[in-house]
């Protein structure tokens, strides 16, 4: 469940105690271990608000006196029996106190965080236990200038929240909606819009590169996506913060000396703006509770290091000092550089240049000391793939074609063919027809087959043929739309049957298409139906990064967290899992 914060909960005194009057409420703390980060000690408060007592000054349940944490015993929880410290706390309150319905954490710390994981009440009278489920990040009192709030859990929809809570609920979601304006700093949890307005090529300063912003239009109000609020340029321009698979390829940059200078962005203004030299920059306003830990962070970029220094190391000098289209002599020099110069179980040092050039760019040096501790303890070890470990060429084969297009990234695009030939969404029928595939069918006709339904489709026509003039309009970049058609063999294998290759007529609405057939190696007809088979697959990884995981992940999924965020309280029964 994720909890919000409120500004000045504690402003109110809590009542004078009398001592024969009160009772003691104990509980238990549980807080996560994160190198390099503080545990919470004595500094850290917590207090209570009644659920079921209004004090009416103030329009929200009773407020308990500060307790501090006590002890401290190591723990693991969960399911990766995750190294916790588990605390014990004693609330005094008033006998007529209530039933508590939130707890406030006040970290006592001068500089770092705690990733609360769940407090834990034990109620003297009737023996009941009442669960607070955190799992979330509380930066130090001394940044926020305000304690967190968090709500048992016990779900309400609005209108049945009780009366205590009321104005907290409000209150948490005011936070979290913000207020548009500002610089977002690293404590705070806001979650307002913004629109994807980063896109210009950041190599170019002409006008021809420039990038319209997507969304803001009365037309086209979205895609949308969380704002950053904190500018990289001059104007304000917001960059989206990096995905895991996008630090991967940051440092592939970093490898790069090409890159050092920095670069221009040109908006669909014309107003040049400057990035950030820093040449990986996580430095990204992303609300708390929805970053990478510190440790998984650590994770995803030591697998990186040992991405780029397994690939990119060995291939980049000569990507940067030969023609870039003709650096690579072969596929068995390729084959050659990966896995050829140690033996299978031997594993690869760590690029020293890569090392450093991450340490001058990430902006945490206790980030950096645990990704170079986490490389050392597990070296880079890259055996040979399983596919061409018994047969270097068995990447060309049909069959591995076909199999990796199912256990790929992309599977979910591939469709039954219902209408043979295919038809496009204007009616143009494909170029295919039953003499180019009725011989591989096993003995059927391309209607027994469809009837069988043993014929499949991988398109990735439609889509393309508006834009491909345009793309291939970029000296050296040549793009076909492609369908593939696929039969289903006895044995559940897919087996590709025809490649057609299309592109828009220079001439008329129409197009120029041809259809490739499976063909024996070492032949032009074999070479060319492997030349088809590189174009389908690069269609195929296109659309995943950009349909499949961009747009319907990405662009469509982030406004329904947004809203659901900023609306949606933590007592609201959609966060609830049980």
């Amino acid at each position: 469940m994720q909890i919000a914060s409120c500004s000045n909960l504690c402003d109110q005194s809590p009542p004078a105690l009398a001592r024969e009057d009160f009772i003691a409420i104990n509980g238990t703390v549980v807080v996560s271990c994160h190198f390099g980060l503080s545990l919470p000690g004595k500094t850290t408060m917590l207090r209570l608000f009644s659920s079921t007592r209004l004090d009416h000054n103030t329009g929200m349940g009773y407020l308990s006196a500060e307790a501090p944490l006590r002890g401290g015993k190591k723990t693991r929880h969960g399911a990766g029996k995750t190294n916790t410290m588990t605390y014990q706390v004693t609330f005094f309150v008033d006998a007529d106190f209530g039933t508590p319905g939130a707890v406030v954490v006040k970290n006592g710390l001068r500089n770092d965080q705690i990733f609360l994981r769940y407090v834990q009440l034990d109620l003297p009278e009737d023996g009941r236990s009442i669960h607070f489920e955190c799992n979330s990040w509380v930066y130090p009192y001394k940044k926020t200038n305000a304690d967190r709030v968090f709500f048992m859990n016990t779900s309400y929809l609005p209108d049945k929240t009780p009366d205590a809570l009321r104005l907290l609920r409000d209150m948490e979601l005011r936070s979290l909606r913000g207020n548009g304006r500002g610089e977002r700093r690293d404590w705070e949890r806001v979650y307002d819009y913004d629109y994807y307005n980063d896109l210009g090529d950041p190599d170019k300063k002409d006008k021809d590169h420039a990038r319209p912003v997507l969304g803001g239009t009365a037309v086209h109000p979205y895609p949308r996506r969380c704002r950053t609020g904190r500018p990289l340029f001059k104007t304000g321009i917001n960059q989206t913060p990096p995905r895991t698979t996008d630090l991967i390829l940051i440092l592939i940059l970093i490898s790069s000396a090409k890159f050092d200078n920095g670069f221009d962005l040109i908006d669909e203004d014309g107003v040049t703006e400057t990035r950030s030299k820093r040449m990986i920059n996580l430095d990204f306003y992303v609300p708390p509770d929805e970053r990478f830990s510190p440790t998984k962070l650590a994770e995803v970029l030591t697998l990186a290091v040992q991405a780029v220094t397994h690939f990119v190391v060995p291939e980049s000098k000569a990507l940067l000092r030969a023609n870039l289209v003709n650096s690579f002599r072969s596929f068995q020099q390729l084959r050659g550089d990966l896995y050829s110069r140690r033996s299978p179980r031997q594993p690869v040092a760590v690029d020293a240049q890569v090392m450093d050039r991450l340490k001058a760019s990430l902006p945490s040096r206790k980030t950096y000391m645990q990704v170079s501790k986490m490389v050392k303890e597990t070296p880079v070890m890259f055996p040979i793939p399983q596919v061409i470990e018994g047969e270097a060429e068995a990447w060309r084969s049909d069959e591995e074609f076909a199999r990796e297009m199912l256990a790929g990234l992309n599977p979910v695009v591939i469709k039954r063919l219902e209408v043979f030939p295919p038809v496009s969404r204007g009616g143009k029928q494909s170029s295919i027809t039953a003499a180019h595939i009725e011989k591989q069918l096993e003995g059927r006709t391309v209607a027994k087959a469809l009837d069988e339904k043993r014929l499949y489709i991988l398109d990735h026509h439609d889509y393309l043929m508006p834009y491909l003039e345009r793309i291939n309009r970029q000296q050296g970049v040549c793009v076909y739309a492609s369908r593939t058609l696929l039969f289903l063999k006895d044995d559940g294998t897919l087996k590709p049957l025809a490649i057609e290759l299309s592109l828009p007529s220079p001439s008329d609405d129409g197009e120029i298409s041809r259809v490739f057939l499976p063909a024996s190696q070492g032949t032009t007809d074999g070479q060319l139906w492997l030349l088809a088979k590189a174009h389908v697959s690069v269609n195929d990884s296109g659309y995943h990064q950009l349909i499949s995981h961009w747009l319907l992940t990405h662009a469509t999924v982030e406004p329904f967290i947004i809203a659901t965020k900023r609306h949606l309280s933590a007592m609201h029964p959609i966060h609830m899992t049980d």
